[in-house]
């Protein structure tokens, strides 16, 4: 039951941001925004977390062919206070 609950919880920040789209249009940018707002609150663990449910779900996309690719791929370093420097 607390696997759930946590999972639910992470997964609502990426609702409000990108819930209902197909997963097929959800980008890399879009779920930095998403984990980037979660940072800014010092929520680095629920973040990193979040990126993990996230690519989980992606994994199954591409498993199951629904998605060609996994946009958290290119997010290694997110929701561990690492900024990138332009």
């Amino acid at each position: 039951m607390a696997t759930l609950s946590k999972t639910e919880y992470h997964l609502k920040f990426a609702n409000r941001d990108f819930g209902r789209k197909p997963v097929t249009e959800i980008t890399a940018p879009m779920i930095l925004k998403t984990l980037r707002k979660v940072e800014a609150k010092g929520n680095y663990e629920t973040a990193h977390c979040l990126r993990a449910r996230i690519g989980s779900i992606f994994s199954y996309a591409v498993a199951s062919g629904i998605a060609e690719t996994d946009p958290t791929y290119a997010l290694p370093y997110v929701a561990w206070g690492i900024q990138v420097m332009k």
